[in-house]
C-alpha cells in the first residue's frame, strides 16, 4: 500500500478507474440493494473488457458486469481506508 501514500503529504491517493486495464488483478464488492452490510462481500477478479460505465470481469470462473464505481486495483487501499485516514490533495 505504500505506492499509494503522498510522499509530501502523508494522505492516501484516490484510485483513477483510467488506470485500470484489461488484465488488471481488481477487486470488487457485491452489494445487496446497492448498500454493503452483513452480506456483502468482496471478491478477487480479472478485467476482461471495459466499457463506458462497467468492467466485465471473471473471478473464480465466473462472469460479472460491474458498474466502475465499484472497482479498485487488487494492490489500493479498500474504500474505507479513504474515509478514516485523509485523501491526498497534492
Amino acid at each position: 500500500m505504500k505506492r499509494w501514500k503522498c510522499k509530501k503529504c502523508g494522505g492516501y491517493i484516490k484510485v483513477s478507474v483510467e488506470n485500470i486495464l484489461v488484465g488488471s488483478r481488481v477487486v470488487f464488492g457485491l452489494y445487496k440493494d446497492g448498500l454493503c452490510n452483513s452480506e456483502c462481500k468482496y471478491l478477487h477478479a480479472v478485467v476482461l473488457e471495459s466499457g463506458d460505465d462497467f468492467f466485465y470481469l471473471v473471478s473464480y470462473g465466473d462472469f460479472y458486469k460491474i458498474r466502475k464505481i465499484f472497482v479498485y486495483p487488487e494492490d489500493a487501499p479498500v474504500p474505507f481506508i479513504y474515509n478514516m485516514f485523509w485523501l491526498c490533495f497534492c
